[in-house]
């Protein structure tokens, strides 16, 4: 069944951003669909249609709607039509007197998209958005949310708006690993350029140090948790740690890559965040990469690669740490499991389990690369159709 998404404008290359205040378009070279400014802070929405342009990559079936072809007979009546909302940080936004009074009427509904708002402080931006549509007159039922959070424990805080998740970083991580994707050369920016990891050859895989650990908030609770247990079991000069300019080159010389994505912390304000699941595009890089690495961010997230069908590491790790949520405790598991290897890197038992961990690393990367994500868009929106 196609999604129908309605868009206020649509050019020949493409729709505009919903909600944008300005755009360009007939620039393919930068983005083969209309854009927002770049270099404007204020938008209220991205200036891409981000999550339109990666459906289409995943070879979804996508109608487009704008003006009055919601009534246009000849298309047919369409029961679910959704109105794409990207929401941004900024205050400015652009949503026509129409738009409104069909969202009133209940011929469309919006779908504020906050796929990559991670945490309670950053995804109650969805709610205060969802907020500024009630005070226009727009049904409550008729204003949908979507996340990044696997478990969906954000449903208490966006309250009475009916919240989905999807898991964003690994639809977005095979089109970045794979080059499919402009987005992240012209518009969003992250922290380090994605990794080579297709050229890595884990079959040359010959570590000189015990572990890597590369984190771009190193004062994140986790991080800092990380580093004062590594500090108590005089493990911190084993390792390489470093905080900007994080390199494939670091993964490939250790034996253990320690990722520190967003992780809710003890002193959280809103205590189901503790429940929260975020994946990230490291922790896929390094899933293709193959090498061992272990994820002292969301709890459970290696449960979560294991239940997508993807091998982990329990023949070199015992990764009993992702199951708990207090991170001193996660904290001195890891360490615990860095301290037996250090004794045992080099024993028959520890070199016969990276023998194993090499066939399985081959067979997650070609699941990975191989697999179709439209699933996962379908089941986003018979979710949100059906309940």
């Amino acid at each position: 069944m196609a999604i129908n998404f309605y868009y206020d404008v649509i050019k020949d290359c493409g729709p505009v951003p919903n909600g944008i205040t300005s755009y360009h378009d007939n620039h393919p070279e930068t983005w083969p669909y209309p854009f927002g400014d770049r270099d404007s802070i204020d938008s209220m929405v991205e200036v891409i249609s981000s999550f339109y342009y990666t459906m289409v990559k995943n070879d979804c079936e996508i109608q487009l709607f704008t003006g009055d072809d919601i009534f246009n007979p000849v298309r047919g009546f369409k029961e679910d039509i959704f109105y794409p909302f990207e929401v941004s940080y900024g205050i400015n936004i652009n949503i026509p007197h129409k738009t409104l009074d069909y969202l009133r009427a209940g011929k469309m509904k919006v779908l504020l998209l906050g796929q990559t708002l991670q945490g309670a402080n950053e995804v109650i931006r969805l709610r205060h958005v969802a907020e500024m549509f009630m005070r226009c007159k727009v049904p409550v039922e008729n204003i949908i949310l979507v996340t990044a959070d696997l478990n969906n424990t954000y449903q208490e805080l966006l309250d009475p708006y009916k919240s989905y998740s999807i898991d964003w970083w690994q639809i977005e991580s095979r089109l970045i690993i794979n080059n499919d994707t402009v987005k992240y050369k012209n518009f969003f920016k992250p922290i380090n350029d994605p990794m080579p990891v297709l050229d890595f050859d884990i079959d040359q895989f010959n570590p000189k140090l015990l572990f890597h650990n590369f984190s771009e908030y190193p004062q994140a609770p986790n991080c800092v948790q990380l580093y004062s247990a590594l500090e108590a079991n005089e493990l911190y000069d084993h390792g390489s740690i470093i905080h900007k300019n994080d390199s494939i080159d670091y993964h490939a010389n250790s034996l253990i890559s320690i990722l520190t994505p967003w992780a809710p912390n003890n002193r959280m304000a809103y205590m189901s965040e503790v429940n929260a699941l975020f994946t990230n595009l490291d922790i896929w890089q390094l899933l293709v990469m193959g090498k061992p690495f272990m994820v002292f961010g969301c709890q459970q997230t290696m449960k979560y690669l294991n239940q997508q069908g993807y091998f982990t590491f329990f023949d070199l790790l015992n990764e009993k740490y992702d199951t708990y949520a207090d991170v001193s405790i996660r904290a001195d598991l890891i360490c615990h499991e860095l301290t037996r290897l250090k004794n045992n890197c080099r024993s028959e038992e520890t070199k016969n389990a990276l023998k194993t961990l090499n066939k399985f690393a081959k067979v997650n990367k070609a699941k990975f690369l191989e697999r179709s994500h439209m699933p996962m868009f379908l089941k986003l929106f018979d979710a949100i159709r059906y309940g």
